[in-house]
């Protein structure tokens, strides 16, 4: 009598094999998904969408901590010869970091980041593709095409290089759980917001 086991273990191994496949390639594809998702709810203007692929907490901490590093760095070395100026120095550089943080994190601004390398710095809500003297660096509207690579298994990068600048816009991008990614930094270059 024979019997059937060669057949069903050859068939669960190949199910095995097939279900590990499109198990690694759901990871690896995850944050290449997850950006799609959050640039289409950006340009949306979509918060309920932009609230699940932006970790806002740790965005605003990391741009705040650096504007705040760039704006001490900028008064110079003589800030510190006395209480007084640097207790002023503190009362002025945390309104200005807060002002740029929230501007850098508006839906528009993100949308023009990601997709023109520019910032708008001011108030109101203005359209990249209808008001392209409001940028930092005029009216040369050219997409540009993004790097997308893994720093590590829980750390993605998406990277555009405009060619007006000498480095490039940063998105950094943190898995936090299996499959699901959000923005938690950007490192924007100082050309950028001095203008």
């Amino acid at each position: 009598m024979k019997t059937n086991k060669p057949i069903f273990w050859g068939k669960l191994r190949w199910i095995t094999v097939i279900a590990a496949i499109l198990y690694g390639t759901c990871l690896y594809a995850s944050p290449y998904v997850a950006i799609l998702k959050c640039k289409r709810s950006i340009e949306r203007k979509d918060s309920g969408n932009l609230d699940k692929c932006i970790d806002y907490k740790l965005l605003r901490a990391n741009l705040k901590a650096r504007f705040k590093k760039f704006i001490i760095k900028g008064l110079g070395d003589n800030t510190t010869e006395s209480p007084y100026i640097t207790l002023g120095m503190l009362i002025i550089v945390n309104p200005l970091a807060d002002g740029m943080v929230n501007a850098i994190i508006r839906p528009s601004n993100l949308q023009a980041l990601l997709n023109y390398g520019k910032l708008n710095l001011r108030n109101k809500e203005i359209s990249a593709t209808e008001h392209p003297q409001n940028f930092v660096l005029g009216n040369d509207l050219r997409k540009i095409e993004p790097r997308l690579f893994y720093n590590s298994y829980r750390q993605f990068t998406l990277s555009i290089h405009p060619s007006q600048l000498n480095e490039p816009i940063e998105f950094l991008w943190r898995r936090t759980n299996l499959v699901t990614w959000k923005l938690h930094d950007i490192h924007i270059p100082h050309r950028l917001y001095l203008k």
